[in-house]
């Protein structure tokens, strides 16, 4: 497994969120949540980057070379377990 910082951003009240996060703490996957309703300025930042204004996204940063890469919804899954593996095949070096 190579060196990975992970991001979520979330919002309150969110179930897609909360499960989500659900399965990255059953897999001890440790991630930084960012509640967008607090930090505006960078979730428009992240919107413009991923073209989604949707939660839960997800950024994963390999720390060796510093490339992010985003994973919104719609755009590349439709429910969270979907990007839960996404993340988790990312990390673990699998490619799709």
């Amino acid at each position: 497994m190579k060196n990975y910082k992970i991001v979520l951003y979330t919002m309150e009240g969110c179930p897609y969120c909360d499960e989500l996060k659900g399965y990255m703490q059953n897999e001890g996957i440790k991630y930084k949540p960012i509640d967008i309703d607090i930090r505006e300025k960078l979730w428009e930042s992240v919107k413009k980057i991923t073209g989604e204004e949707y939660v839960p996204t997800v950024m994963v940063v390999n720390t060796d070379t510093g490339s992010p890469k985003f994973f919104a919804p719609d755009r590349d899954f439709e429910e969270p377990k979907e990007c839960f593996t996404l993340v988790k095949d990312l990390i673990n070096g699998i490619r799709h």
